[in-house]
């Protein structure tokens, strides 16, 4: 064979470079490089091989004719040498064989090996220079094709990146739309098939801090100590790690075809757990299946969550609207007509702290020329309190009817306020009974701030104290003291709730007794409707608030 006469054809080099070139895929252009160098310089065997420098990883890709193992091991350890060079092309040519090498890429290499059968001579200057040339070619090459496959790979990347925001997206806009617990199970079972062929599954969620099953069809009742273990859980897990739980616990999830045990969160709290059965196809749960799972169970958590707090609205104006209704109630059982009797003029007025209260005012024309005024504070505030005011106000409704003493009367209500209530539940009160005819008040005052009796004639202040103690806090019978007052033309008598006196400024300051007497002497022309707004106010004006931190009362009685 005359070597020399070699044969750079231009026209195959051109069409060789065009092949190489134009190709994308590192397989093939190997492929295309082994045939080419094996004709044109009659090697009966070659290989291909590709692989990665650090940590060292080989792949055989083509092999043309039989190499024995021992060949195969002494060449992949001839590489391992290789891999760590750095030049973007190593030839090493014997008579015998020929080795190449191509770095690519960041740790990325290729390698072409050949072995001759009876030439062993030395490579001509033509054939090492074609080598050269085809060197060149398969070099720039693979350096395209990985470049190529690297910007695919980011667009691709990068692709499944943005299917990850517009699930999350669209998850977030489909999830938050729904507002029952039974839509949101019902979207989950077509979303859970559709994305990752699972036809079954539990979903468990805290109420009110205990597990509650929303969905199973798994046809398991998982046990309590399952639940808790699950809801312990920071990340999803298969199966095949809590293996030795189940052990523990009793029960095979093997045999039950289950999965994986997905938490659900809500600022990086577990509240819930979504327990997968095995895919419909038998086929494992990808990278992507759990990114999946990952943005399904965040996502979860906070429809769930949402659902919670429209829930805990709905409820919560519900208890409004109750409250209300039973602000409603409460203010149209206090006294409303006023009517004068014989010299005397009345009225009174009540303004709880919360929607409801437990102040108590009353007024309770007795014949034509008699009348009981009363005022009480139930210890508390809200429905508890307003409770046990309309029990006081429908006990002295019916016994101011039967004309009783007012000792009879006052025992009767501490008694149907020791049975009625808890121990810690007490009453202060006071009661009056106004005879219009001669002139006198007869009162007991049982524990209540004392009412405030001024004669503007004598400019007289007396403090209506008499009584005994609160009520609810012994059996009846109790003792109380009553005390008649001679009433004269002029003669104001101002009951009140500790509302009043102890109201405070930003200071903390009361308003206390002495600025309440004040005012008594000042505005003690007023009728008593005047005279009650006009105290409102000025413990408005005083505190600096329309609102009060206790509920406030106050009834006026004046005579002509």
């Amino acid at each position: 064979m005359n070597r020399t006469s070699l044969f750079i054809n231009l026209d195959s080099l051109l069409d060789l470079s065009n092949t190489l070139i134009s190709s994308r895929d590192v397989e093939f252009i190997l492929n295309t490089a082994l045939l080419s160098l094996m004709g044109k310089l009659g090697f009966f065997r070659a290989c291909a091989f590709r692989g990665q420098a650090m940590p060292f990883a080989l792949e055989q890709i083509s092999t043309k004719g039989n190499f024995s193992q021992d060949t195969i091991h002494i060449f992949i350890e001839k590489l391992k040498s290789l891999a760590n060079k750095n030049e973007r092309i190593v030839t090493i040519a014997e008579p015998s064989h020929l080795l190449l090498q191509f770095r690519f890429g960041f740790d990325k290499f290729a390698v072409l090996y050949f072995e001759r059968k009876a030439i062993s001579e030395d490579y001509s200057h033509e054939e090492l220079q074609y080598v050269h040339i085809v060197c060149n070619l398969i070099s720039s090459s693979l350096e395209n094709a990985y470049n190529y496959q690297s910007l695919l790979n980011s667009k691709i990347e990068l692709e499944k990146r943005n299917q990850v925001l517009l699930t999350i997206y669209e998850l977030n806009k489909d999830l938050s739309s729904l507002l029952t617990r039974d839509k949101i199970t019902s979207y989950l079972r077509y979303l859970i098939f559709g994305q990752l062929l699972v036809n079954k599954f539990a979903l468990f969620y805290k109420i009110n801090d205990i597990p509650e099953s929303i969905y199973n069809n798994t046809g398991i009742s998982f046990s309590a100590e399952t639940l808790e273990h699950f809801f312990e859980l920071k990340e999803t897990v298969s199966f095949d790690e809590l293996k030795p739980f189940s052990h523990s616990s009793n029960e095979n999830f093997d045999e039950r075809r289950l999965s994986l045990v997905c938490p659900i969160k809500v600022q990086n709290q577990t509240t819930g757990v979504l327990i997968l059965s095995k895919k419909y196809n038998n086929e494992n749960f990808t990278a992507e299946d759990l990114r999946f799972l990952e943005i399904l169970g965040n996502n979860l958590g906070q429809a769930f969550e949402n659902l919670r707090l429209i829930e805990q609205e709905i409820k919560q104006k519900q208890i409004e609207k109750e409250l209300e209704l039973a602000r409603t109630i409460q203010q149209n059982l206090l006294p409303k007509n006023f009517r004068q009797i014989s010299d005397f003029e009345c009225f009174g007025l009540s303004i709880p702290a919360k929607v409801v209260g437990g102040d108590y005012f009353d007024f309770i024309p007795f014949g034509t020329s008699s009348f009981y005024f009363a005022i009480a504070d139930v210890s508390g505030k809200g429905i508890p309190a307003a409770l046990l005011m309309a029990n006081v106000q429908a006990g002295l409704r019916v016994l101011a009817e039967l004309n009783l003493p007012l000792k009879e009367i006052v025992n009767r209500i501490n008694q149907l306020v020791l049975d009625n209530t808890e121990p810690d539940k007490f009453v202060t009160f006071f009661i009056g009974r106004i005879d219009a005819t001669n002139k006198t008040l007869e009162y007991i005052n049982a524990g209540h701030n004392p009412p405030i009796y001024f004669s503007p004639n004598s400019n007289e202040i007396r403090f209506l104290s008499k009584g005994g103690l609160i009520l609810g806090s012994f059996e009846s019978p109790m003792e109380f003291e009553t005390e008649v007052v001679i009433l004269n033309s002029g003669d104001l008598i101002l009951a009140y709730t500790d509302g009043i006196t102890e109201c405070s400024n930003s200071n903390g300051t009361e308003f206390g007794m002495q600025n309440l007497v004040d005012f008594v002497r000042k505005r003690a022309d007023l009728c008593p409707k005047e005279l009650c707004h006009e105290l409102i106010s000025e413990i408005s004006n005083f505190s600096n608030s329309n609102e009060f931190a206790d509920d406030v009362t106050v009834f006026a009685v004046k005579i002509k």
